[in-house]
């Protein structure tokens, strides 16, 4: 549910899918993904390469950080569009 620009900072979300998981977990623009499941990211590639490793329904906690500050919220995984 989210579209991602790589950045000096690590991955950030230029779009946030309406009602998609990533939008009700709290997810918002400008956030930088700092973690999926544990493992560190720092580029779109690293967070599509860590987010493969799990299938839809399953729970994922993703650390961000917004204005500073790191955050975590758990999402379950939506399947992808076809």
């Amino acid at each position: 549910g989210v579209v991602l620009e790589d950045q000096a900072d690590g991955p950030a979300i230029t779009d946030v899918t309406p009602n998609s998981p990533a939008e009700e977990g709290g997810l918002k623009l400008g956030d930088i993904i700092v973690k999926v499941g544990g493992n560190a990211v720092t580029t779109t590639a690293r967070f599509q390469t860590e987010l493969w490793k799990f299938k839809a329904g399953d729970k994922v906690k993703i650390a961000y950080k917004r204005d500073g500050a790191e955050h975590e919220v758990e999402v379950e995984l939506d399947k992808p569009p076809q």
